[in-house]
């Protein structure tokens, strides 16, 4: 059955995430004082994960890691910031290309 599920995220620069395994990637969206990640869940009775690394940098904040390789999501309301919202799948332990 395909469901669209929230996952809940914390407001820290990375957030590594397991979704089911074959989720399509929706959005990241500010409820209030929280951020949640939608995704379209394929199977739901697909026992396989993924996992993702989100980070979360506020506009003018320095990035100390090679963003170029994540794909930015965009950007997020929280409080009076905008945080700008970018994902990587790793692979393995391992950070590796979407």
């Amino acid at each position: 059955m395909k469901t669209i599920e929230e996952f809940p995220l914390k407001l820290q620069e990375s957030n590594v995430v397991e979704i089911p395994y074959d989720t399509r990637i929706l959005s990241v969206k500010s409820q209030e004082d929280s951020l949640s990640l939608y995704g379209l869940v394929l199977d739901t009775k697909e026992e396989k994960i993924d996992k993702y690394d989100f980070r979360f940098y506020d506009t003018g904040e320095n990035i100390n890691i090679d963003i170029i390789d994540y794909t930015y999501m965009g950007c997020v309301q929280m409080r009076k910031s905008m945080i700008h919202v970018f994902s990587k799948q790793i692979y393995d332990g391992i950070l590796g290309e979407l």
